[in-house]
């Protein structure tokens, strides 16, 4: 099939953003009350391991049963797709996520050193007990982290679905792939060129894009140091083209100026 060229669009990434806030705050407080009973428990047993749940929602479930579809208005159709989202804890999976086209599911793990070591502080601690407040200060900081990779992710679906399935089926996606295969072959060979290639990828610069804003503060920051910070920071900005670059800042442009308040 024919690739779909996909351009930066702010309008979408605004309420990818709004999305991204909606699905945590329906997981989180089934997550910390997991949490809160496998610390309890595992203190009452002596067992300093706990595993949390999988969780795998429907996207449109989550929206239609809290009545929040109403405050969404360009992602309503890909809202009602049948994208799923996997929030999976799998001892010795990497932190972070991926999307998944032949299923349609994004995949975030939460298998966070920095969290696990401060749970298994209060496993270890059978004096100190966990309650919600204290949980809730534990998650606060991985609930950030969380919205960067799952907007990240997001945009892969959305572009996916936005292009019937050809999002990344271009010139650039095909050589990734065939080195990346001879790079599991091969990895010494193919080391040095292919990270470059990745970072290239037309979805992938988009999606990096929304990860990093979806992880910036614009509240107290003028323009000026927003886009300093922006070219310092974000990943693979002094490979891509300078076309591409001016694009990216013209929707950055947009972004900070559409949410200052």
């Amino acid at each position: 099939m024919k690739y779909i060229k996909l351009y930066e669009n702010i309008d979408d990434i605004t309420e990818l953003f709004k999305l991204c806030d909606d699905i945590l705050n329906y997981v989180f407080p089934k997550l910390k009350q997991y949490y809160i009973e496998s610390i309890n428990t595992a203190q009452r047993n002596k067992k300093i391991k706990i595993f949390a749940k999988d969780t795998i929602i429907y996207l449109k479930n989550i929206l239609n049963d809290n009545y929040i579809i109403d405050n969404y208005n360009k992602l309503v159709p890909f809202i009602h797709s049948d994208i799923r989202i996997y929030f999976s804890i799998k001892m010795g999976d990497n932190y972070g996520g991926s999307y998944h086209k032949e299923e349609n599911v994004v995949i975030i793990n939460l298998n966070d050193p920095n969290l696990n070591n401060e749970i298994y502080r209060y496993v270890n601690n059978y004096n100190f007990k966990i309650n919600e407040q204290r949980m809730n200060n534990i998650l606060s900081k991985f609930k950030l982290n969380l919205k960067g990779f799952l907007s990240h992710e997001l945009q892969h679906g959305y572009d996916n679905f936005r292009s019937n399935g050809n999002f990344d089926n271009n010139t650039k996606a095909k050589l990734y792939l065939s080195k990346w295969d001879a790079k599991k072959q091969n990895f010494n060979q193919y080391k040095g060129g292919i990270d470059n290639l990745y970072l290239k990828l037309p979805h992938e610069i988009w999606a990096r894009f929304t990860e990093y804003i979806s992880n910036t503060n614009i509240s107290n920051i003028s323009f000026y140091q927003f886009v300093i910070d922006f070219k310092k920071n974000y990943p693979g900005y002094n490979i891509i083209n300078n076309k591409t670059k001016k694009r990216l800042l013209k929707e950055l442009y947009k972004y900070y100026y559409q949410n200052q308040k």
